[in-house]
């Protein structure tokens, strides 16, 4: 469907998700680097042609991700100061030679254990990797999968 102004009307039930894209586009990682701009316009582009996949959608016949439409997206608020962690869970994983614990949904360096990384084996977030210029971020986003 196109719109008076001649621009494609959004996909039903994806613009919310178009406007709080927009809230939030300032403060993502990268903001202003002209390809991690281009890379985020091309995917909220081709979510607004597309949608919220259906099941009538092949790749998405097994997941029924209705329930989506009606959630609303915030920005996640500040890291917590240490949620609470039970000792018995993390000394079940005592022996493990390499150990991530993430708690409500936030990685925990100081309950992991990285100390015996493999050589070339480097643990840090997306938003670092970019804040850094890593190389890495330059070679591999975008390039293997299409929006």
């Amino acid at each position: 469907m196109t719109t008076v102004d001649g621009r494609d009307a959004p996909a039903p039930g994806v613009t919310p998700f178009l406007a709080q894209f927009e809230l939030e586009r300032p403060a993502l990682p990268g903001a202003g680097q002209v390809r991690l701009e281009t890379l985020r316009d091309t995917g909220i582009a081709a979510f607004a042609a597309r949608g919220i996949p259906s099941r009538k959608v092949e790749d998405w016949k097994y997941t029924d991700v209705r329930k989506l439409a009606g959630l609303e997206f915030v920005s996640p608020s500040p890291e917590p100061s240490g949620a609470p962690v039970v000792a018995e869970t993390l000394d079940f994983f005592a022996d493990a030679v390499h150990r991530l614990v993430f708690v409500n949904g936030r990685f925990r360096p100081d309950l992991s254990a990285l100390d015996a990384l493999p050589p070339g084996v480097r643990l840090a977030s997306l938003a670092a990797a970019i804040g850094a210029d890593d190389p890495v971020v330059e070679t591999w986003l975008g390039a293997l999968a299409a929006p």
